[in-house]
C-alpha cells in the first residue's frame, strides 16, 4: 500500500549558516558614541514683521552713474564717415583675407578693400561697420 502525503508541505532548504545567523545581541543598528546636542531651531520673522537689520541705520543710496559721453572717432576718420580700415581690422577673418589679397599682388588700401567687402558681403552677413 502506498502512503498518501496530503497536507504536508516540503520544507525549504536553509542557506549556509553564516547567512541565516542573526547579528550579535549588542548590535543596535545605531552609531556608537555620545549623543550630540541638537541645535536650536532658527527663528524666522512671522508674516507682517520686517526682519531686523544690523547696524545703526540704513546706508545712504549711491548717486546714479552719469552716462558716458562718446569719445573722439579713431584717427584717420571723419565724424559721420564709416571707417572701413577699422572694419577690416576688427574682423580677424577679413584681416587675414586682406593680407592674402596683398601677398597675391592685389592693389588698393585696407580702406578701399574693406569698403568693397562690406558692400558686397558685409551688409548681407550683418557685420557691424562701426
Amino acid at each position: 500500500m502506498a502512503l498518501k502525503t496530503t497536507g504536508l508541505k516540503k520544507r525549504k532548504k536553509k542557506g549556509p549558516p553564516s547567512v541565516t545567523k542573526k547579528p550579535p545581541k549588542y548590535w543596535t543598528g545605531k552609531p556608537v558614541g555620545p549623543k550630540r546636542p541638537k541645535k536650536p531651531p532658527v527663528k524666522k520673522p512671522g508674516p507682517g514683521k520686517p526682519p531686523k537689520k544690523p547696524g545703526p541705520g540704513k546706508p545712504k543710496p549711491r548717486p546714479p552713474i552719469p552716462p558716458k559721453k562718446p569719445g573722439p572717432p579713431p584717427k584717420g576718420t571723419k565724424p559721420g564717415k564709416p571707417n572701413f580700415g577699422g572694419y577690416v581690422s576688427r574682423h580677424a577673418d577679413l584681416a587675414k583675407a586682406f593680407e592674402k589679397h596683398k601677398k597675391a599682388g592685389g592693389k588698393g588700401t585696407k580702406e578701399s578693400w574693406g569698403k568693397m567687402h562690406y558692400e558686397r558681403h558685409g551688409k548681407r552677413e550683418k557685420r557691424k561697420l562701426s
